[in-house]
């Protein structure tokens, strides 16, 4: 039942804290009785004890953030804001504002959520204190990252680990030591990445972080899918999502399944990954979360595509689109975009796939998805190379050449030589050819996973370009 009404017989409890034995036994409390605690808030308020009442509102924040209940989060948020108008405080008004400004990031509303976080840097560091100026740093910096500007968060990220290091607060050190790690990993520096979350992963363990651990666990094992280590990475999302099911954010352990579907399908379980998908697609429409739905929709899409399901795999994709066209979620939208691109040929749209993935490349540049950007360029490639226009799959091939020069995915990188040796062959060009197969041959040699990979993705190039593949994949999946 919620509380509502006047406050004139409600007994406040002596101690502050209840005892919990476990997150889980928390997280219990918390669906059973945060619609309640939140309705404190204006009783609180009432009851004249306007400090109180923002304790309750700053504790429910991180509470509803860590379960993944955002209507909640934000009915919070809004007593919050009120609270701040009603019995001003600069830190009390920015503490809430970065919830605000976090429930934004995690709803996917990067350009609001920059404008609220640029709008209160200043104002934090009018403040003079160091930990409201980290915390409101850290959130410009994440933002910076999110929309693309690596350059512009690396700096503010290294000046909230300095701020954190002079506090001494391990825990927050270790959240930098994350978010550094995700701008490395954007930029394609992976084994620095890796480096850095693992440095926060030993911090959440020690400090009992479930959810932190669990978050960045999924992380480095995106980190080592980028560098062809699937087994490893399964490991990782496999502890993550068991940890995330247990504290019951649907959410997060929606962005699990997905994350391990594409390490499964990296690793040819495509009914695996499939089943994933459409089991996200349901979830995330039970918790509202429309972006999360249409995402499992185009991942499913892809790998429908696989097993020659076209009608049911445009039908998603058409879907998974009119809903982040609606979002205005265009980094997502142009993800699904360069997804269609094998369909659209397959139906006679090269063309259309062609000016709708050279728009999606545009948009993805400008947000600094580079692995998706080698992504289009490699499909397209393909697709022009299916069809026997090698002329028209040379400028992608170039481009994905040169991208991954300085972007060292070894999987990037080894598709796009793969790739240029096809093509170059075909054009009768065979010392680029040769030069690109023996720098894929050695690649793939260092990392054997990758056999696996290419077998099972590249099949028909494989075959053309690099036959040896064959052999070195049969004993792979022989030794598995």
């Amino acid at each position: 039942m919620i509380l509502t009404g006047q406050i004139e017989n409600i007994q406040f409890p002596a101690t502050r804290m209840a005892k919990m034995d476990s997150v889980e036994d928390a997280a219990t409390w918390m669906d059973q009785e945060g619609r309640n605690a939140t309705s404190a808030i204006p009783l609180l308020i009432q009851a004249n004890d306007p400090d109180k009442a923002k304790s309750l509102a700053v504790q429910l924040c991180f509470a509803y953030e860590l379960l993944g209940d955002w209507q909640a989060w934000e009915d919070v948020i809004s007593h919050g804001i009120r609270l701040a108008k009603q019995f001003p405080s600069s830190f009390y008004e920015l503490t809430i504002l970065g919830a605000k400004v976090n429930l934004l990031r995690y709803r996917r509303d990067f350009d609001s959520a920059l404008s609220l976080a640029e709008s209160i840097y200043p104002k934090a560091l009018s403040t003079k204190n160091k930990m409201l100026i980290a915390n409101t740093t850290n959130l410009l910096g994440c933002l910076r990252m999110d929309v693309g500007d690596n350059d512009g968060a690396l700096p503010l990220l290294m000046e909230c680990l300095s701020l954190n290091e002079d506090i001494g607060l391990r825990h927050e050190i270790g959240k930098i030591l994350y978010n550094l790690g995700t701008v490395h990993r954007s930029s394609g520096r992976f084994h620095e990445a890796i480096k850095n979350f693992e440095q926060d992963l030993e911090v959440c363990l020690e400090a009992k972080d479930a959810s932190g651990a669990a978050e960045t666990m999924n992380t480095l094992a995106l980190t080592f899918i980028d560098i062809g280590e699937f087994a490893k990475a399964e490991k990782y999302q496999r502890d993550s999502l068991r940890i995330f099911q247990s504290l019951g954010n649907p959410h997060k352990v929606s962005m699990v399944c997905n994350d391990l579907a594409v390490c499964l399908r990296q690793q040819g379980r495509i009914e695996e990954a499939l089943e994933l998908h459409l089991e996200d697609v349901e979830r995330s429409r039970q918790c509202g979360n429309l972006s999360g739905e249409a995402l499992a929709k185009a991942n499913a899409a892809v790998l429908l595509m696989v097993i020659d399901e076209n009608e049911e795999a445009d039908s998603l994709f058409k879907e998974a689109i009119s809903i982040f066209d609606a979002l205005g979620d265009r980094v997502r939208l142009a993800r699904t975009v360069v997804g269609q691109i094998p369909l659209l040929f397959q139906v006679n749209q090269g063309d259309l796939a062609a000016d709708e993935a050279n728009k999606a490349i545009a948009i993805l540049l400008q947000r600094g998805e580079i692995k998706d950007v080698v992504h289009a360029h490699a499909s397209l490639a393909l697709e022009f190379n299916k069809r026997g226009d090698n002329p028209s799959a040379l400028p992608h091939v170039e481009e994905a050449l040169r991208i991954t020069e300085e972007f060292k995915s070894p999987i990037f990188r080894a598709t796009a030589c793969l790739m240029a040796t096809v093509v170059f062959s075909d054009l009768e060009q065979s010392d680029p050819a040769r030069k690109y197969v023996k720098e894929f041959a050695s690649i793939v040699n260092e990392r054997p996973e990758l056999a696996v990979y290419f077998a099972e993705h590249y099949p028909v190039l494989v075959q053309k370009g690099y036959p040896e593949m064959n052999d070195l994949s049969s004993r792979m999946k022989r030794n598995d």
